[in-house]
C-alpha cells in the first residue's frame, strides 16, 4: 500500500495570558502549516511481518513559540512567559517501523524517526537564532517493544 497526502492546518491567534511583566502582556498572529507525506507499507510473511516507511515535510508560516525568560535585574529576577510568531520554519523528516508477530499473540516491534526541524526567517527579538533547531524537538527518535496478551486472555 503506497499514499500521498497534503494538508493545511491553522492555530488562532490570541495574547499571552501568563505573562510575568507587563511588556511581556501581547498579542500573537495565527499559525499556518501546510503538510505533505508519503509511504509506504508492506506486509510479509502471510501478515505476520510488515515494514512501513514514509517521508514528510511541514512548512510554517507565522509559527506560534512560547519561551520563558528571567527579565529584570538579577536580585529580582521575574520568570515570564513570551509568546510571539517566527514568520517561517521548515520540518522535514523519516519514519521507519517495522512489526512482527513471531508467536500467536506475541508481537515485537522497532520504529525510528529522524527529524530536521528549524526557524527559516526570524522576527527581531525572537528567542531563537535563524537556522536552529526546534526546542524541544530530537533529531532522532526510536521506540523498541513486545507485547503479549492479558493472562485473562490465554485461558
Amino acid at each position: 500500500m503506497t499514499y500521498l497526502s497534503a494538508a493545511d492546518g491553522f492555530k488562532s491567534g490570541g495574547f499571552n495570558g501568563r505573562a510575568g511583566t507587563v511588556a511581556a502582556f501581547n498579542e500573537y498572529g495565527p499559525e499556518k502549516v501546510r503538510t505533505y507525506e508519503g509511504g509506504l507499507r508492506s506486509d510479509w510473511l502471510n501478515n505476520r511481518l510488515r515494514f512501513k516507511r514514509n517521508l514528510f515535510y511541514s512548512v510554517y508560516t507565522d509559527l506560534q513559540l512560547r519561551s520563558m525568560c528571567r527579565p529584570g535585574s538579577q536580585r529580582t529576577p521575574v520568570p515570564a512567559q513570551i509568546v510571539g510568531n517566527i514568520p517561517l520554519a521548515h520540518i522535514k523528516g523519516a519514519e521507519l517501523e517495522f512489526i512482527a508477530v513471531p508467536l500467536s499473540g506475541f508481537t515485537v516491534n522497532a520504529d525510528v524517526g529522524l527529524i530536521d526541524a528549524r526557524y527559516k526567517t526570524i522576527a527581531a527579538g525572537a528567542p531563537v537564532t535563524l537556522g536552529t533547531p526546534f526546542i524541544d524537538t530530537p533529531k532522532v527518535l526510536g521506540d523498541v517493544g513486545a507485547n503479549t496478551p492479558p493472562i485473562e486472555s490465554r485461558k
